[in-house]
C-alpha cells in the first residue's frame, strides 16, 4: 500500500514538472514568421524567428544581438542592437561612429551595409542615448530602424533572437 502511494505521487510530482516545464518553455521561446524585408540578408521573407523572452531577465541586450522589439502601436519588428545606453551615436560618411569611433562589423555581418541617415538621425548628427535606451538597425540598408523613429527603450524590447530557420533547416547568424 505504502509502495502505491509512493508511486502514485512520483507520478503526480513528475506529471506537475512536465506541465511546468511546458507552460515556461512555450512562455519563453515565442515562433513566428518574417514579414519583412528588414533584417535582409541574415532574415528573408518567411524565415521562421524563434525568439527567447527570458534571455533579458538578468541581463541587457548587447551589440550585434538581433531582438525582438513591440513598438508603442503593437507592431512586432525584428532588428540589430547598435548602440547601447549612454553611448553617442554618429552616421558618417555611411560609417556608424560609437563614442567617436568608427563601429567595425564583425565578420558575420560582411555582406550587411548601413549606409544612410534617416529622419531622426542626420549625417554627422551625434544621438546620445539614455540609461535604458538602444539604437537599433536593420541588416537591409533601406531599413526603417532607429535612423528614422529614434531610439528604443528596454521595456520595449521583448527577447532575442536565438534560431533562424529558413526552409526548415536553421542557419548561422
Amino acid at each position: 500500500m505504502k509502495r502505491k502511494i509512493k508511486a502514485i505521487i512520483l507520478i503526480l510530482i513528475i506529471g506537475i514538472c512536465f506541465i511546468l516545464f511546458s507552460v515556461f518553455y512555450t512562455y519563453a521561446n515565442y515562433s513566428f514568421h518574417a514579414r519583412s524585408g528588414s533584417m535582409h540578408p541574415t532574415i528573408m521573407v518567411k524565415d521562421e524567428i524563434i525568439i527567447n523572452r527570458m534571455s533579458y531577465l538578468f541581463t541587457n541586450p548587447q551589440r550585434w544581438d538581433m531582438v525582438l522589439l513591440e513598438k508603442p502601436e503593437g507592431e512586432l519588428i525584428v532588428k540589430r542592437v547598435i548602440g547601447l545606453p549612454n553611448e553617442i551615436i554618429q552616421i558618417i560618411n555611411n560609417g556608424v561612429f560609437i563614442n567617436n569611433e568608427k563601429l567595425l562589423m564583425p565578420a558575420n555581418l560582411a555582406k550587411v551595409v548601413y549606409l544612410k541617415e534617416g529622419e531622426f538621425i542626420k549625417n554627422n548628427d551625434p544621438i546620445k542615448t539614455l540609461d535604458n535606451q538602444y539604437f537599433i538597425m536593420g541588416d537591409y540598408v533601406k531599413s526603417i530602424d532607429s535612423r528614422s523613429f529614434g531610439l528604443v527603450s528596454r521595456d520595449e524590447i521583448v527577447g532575442k533572437v536565438t534560431k533562424v530557420i529558413r526552409g526548415g533547416v536553421p542557419i548561422e547568424f
